[in-house]
């Protein structure tokens, strides 16, 4: 079976008995994947799995293109969970084809749910990255920032579902030792891995001579808000080491607090 997708007022799909055959007819579209990096995107939970598709290539634009994008179509069973992309015009997808990377781009993901709990989105290891180009998967509830560039699945709570995209794919320039973009908005081009972690995390950052200083680090227990540890940064290599492995399981908040009291902070998860 099929859908077919309207883009008039009026159509009519006429069909007769020419179109039936009886032997195995050479299939007529080649693979539109061949001209593109393709990134797979799956949403597993309640038993159920989607799937939605984000292509990077030639003749395709940010907005729908008729003969490269598919709109997305959500389950009619409201067990299923569903996952799409959106594009410039915030249309959801199950194939969104998208101009050839040339610089850092953002993709908004959508993750909707008819039935509350565990779910886990995860990048397809058949998925090609294009060259030179680091993912961070940004949860817009939680506020953490996860390098996916490795396929590493990101598992989370949802109780409810929204119009609005929970996820936010951020595409950028490999910079910095683990292979994880830094975000535009950190003026101390902070960032931590591995995340998740179970134990050891690197967190780096870049701070001036006068503010690295006199400047310290905090690491709190978002589940209680208790700071369980806090001292001073180094200055020579813009690097610090952060041992998590006597602590809970949890979300855990990495602080760097200048002289000026002026703060930046990165979320890690902690899990065994």
């Amino acid at each position: 079976s099929f859908w077919i997708q309207t883009n008039a007022a009026n159509p009519i799909l006429v069909s007769n008995e020419n179109v039936k055959v009886s032997s195995n007819p050479t299939f007529l579209q080649a693979d539109g994947n061949q001209a593109f990096d393709v990134l797979k995107f799956k949403l597993a939970g309640n038993g159920y799995k989607d799937e939605a598709l984000v292509r990077f290539g030639n003749g395709a634009t940010n907005e729908y293109d008729a003969s490269l994008d598919a709109r997305k179509i959500y389950s009619s069973n409201t067990q299923v969970p569903g996952i799409a992309t959106q594009d410039s015009t915030l249309k959801d997808l199950s194939i969104n084809s998208l101009p050839a990377i040339t610089s850092a781009i953002n993709v908004p993901i959508k993750t909707i749910v008819g039935v509350s709990g565990i779910y886990t989105l995860s990048l397809d290891s058949s998925s090609t990255l294009p060259t030179g180009y680091c993912l961070v998967l940004e949860d817009k509830v939680t506020g953490l920032q996860m390098d996916i560039s490795n396929f590493t699945a990101y598992t989370f709570n949802i109780s409810d579902t929204t119009k609005a995209a929970r996820f936010v794919l951020h595409i950028g320039q490999c910079g910095n030792p683990a292979g994880v973009d830094q975000l535009a908005n950190s003026k101390y081009q902070l960032s931590a891995y591995p995340n998740p972690t179970n134990g050891l995390v690197n967190v780096s950052y870049n701070l001036n001579a006068d503010e690295c200083n006199a400047a310290t680090m905090q690491v709190v227990d978002m589940s209680s808000g208790k700071i369980v540890a806090d001292k001073p940064i180094s200055c020579k290599s813009n690097l610090e080491q952060v041992n998590l492995s006597a602590y809970d399981n949890g979300v855990y908040s990495i602080n760097i607090i200048s002289p000026s009291n002026t703060s930046e902070h990165v979320k890690v998860i902690k899990m065994r």
